[in-house]
């Protein structure tokens, strides 16, 4: 069973479901044996009835599959269940465009291995969906932030910006908007529209949510639907963790190149758009610019001539802050 890239378990006993959207519960896992148990628990308890939910792994070490495969087997509810092993380590965006390829649901909702999602969080998320206008492309909640014994810390989330139509400018110059990525649902349009993200990006959601903006709507509901756990293994924690400035600036330049392919696929319909794309192509040059110099610092007369090119203090500063950064190892190497 191991070996095989995913195993369907379809336990549908009824066929009059065609009134509801289909929507795909996912549920992504890497190195999480010790709290996939209720992340999984969570999504086989679901309310909403025209759901198939993908369990997937990303070609954990441990024991998270082993779970997985038992918790799919010993299930006897009405859900179409589809378990997932990748065959290789994809990464974190890797393992969404995969769950996107083998999903069928025109609403995908997303959970962690390492959250819980109530009983009511796909109803909850489909009765947003259906209440907003038909160009609404993105619905997310509040969730409880817990420690890694479950217990609740504080409630976590605000709303998105109210206006609409959005000024992605005004948003991408105020350094990009925010949502609790953990709680949020996306049309499967957003992957239909724009393809793949690319997967040298390190987080899926931002990319989704901008592709969100660039068609439609987001959606905010209040109530907690997701028990956030903070763990060493959250996705969130361990970038932070591992993200020094020099994989800052990388992933930084990756996620405008994204950005930018998806803003200029789009940008025929919206004229307005080619301001946004005049930014983000300064943010980029920035951005691979301040990588280059974390790699190995540059001329100094080059930097600053760049600073001015691009108008940008940042450059000069990021570029101090790097060469410190590769004198001070040198000094512990030949120490």
């Amino acid at each position: 069973m191991n070996e095989q890239k995913y195993i369907e378990k379809n336990n549908d006993k009824e066929n009059g479901r065609k009134s509801e959207p289909l929507v795909t519960f996912a549920l992504f896992a890497y190195n999480q044996e010790k709290y996939i148990r209720e992340a999984v628990e969570g999504a086989l308890v679901q309310t909403y009835e025209n759901l198939e939910i993908i369990i997937s792994d990303d070609a954990s070490p441990d024991k998270t599959f082993e779970i997985m495969q038992e918790l799919v087997r010993d299930y006897s509810g009405p859900h179409k269940i589809i378990l997932n092993r990748n065959e290789r380590n994809l990464g974190i965006v890797g393992h969404v465009n995969k769950v996107f390829e083998i999903s069928h649901g025109e609403i995908i909702v997303m959970a962690a291995g390492d959250d819980i999602s109530i009983p009511e969080r796909a109803q909850t998320i489909v009765e947003e969906f259906t209440s907003q206008p038909p160009d609404t492309m993105c619905v997310y909640s509040d969730a409880w932030v817990t420690d890694k014994h479950g217990e609740k810390i504080k409630k976590n989330g605000r709303k998105f910006v109210a206006e609409y139509p959005y000024n992605l400018k005004s948003l991408i110059e105020s350094h990009y908007p925010y949502i609790t990525g953990a709680t949020a649902a996306w049309r499967r349009g957003l992957m239909d529209v724009f393809g793949p993200i690319n997967s040298e990006v390190e987080q899926e959601d931002t990319v989704l949510l901008h592709r969100a903006i660039l068609l439609g709507r987001v959606a905010y509901s209040n109530k907690c639907l997701v028990d956030y756990r903070r763990t060493e293994t959250a996705v969130s924690r361990t970038l932070s963790r591992r993200m020094g400035l020099q994989r800052h600036w990388r992933w930084s330049s990756t996620f405008v190149r994204q950005l930018h392919t998806d803003v200029k696929k789009h940008s025929e319909h919206h004229v307005g758009y080619l301001a946004v794309l005049k930014i983000l192509e300064l943010d980029l040059a920035k951005f691979e610019f301040i990588h280059k110099q974390w790699q190995k610092p540059g001329n100094l007369f080059e930097v600053i001539y760049t600073a001015i090119k691009l108008r940008s203090r940042v450059i000069f500063t990021q570029y101090l802050r790097a060469r410190a950064y590769h004198y001070r190892s040198r000094y512990r190497q030949i120490n």
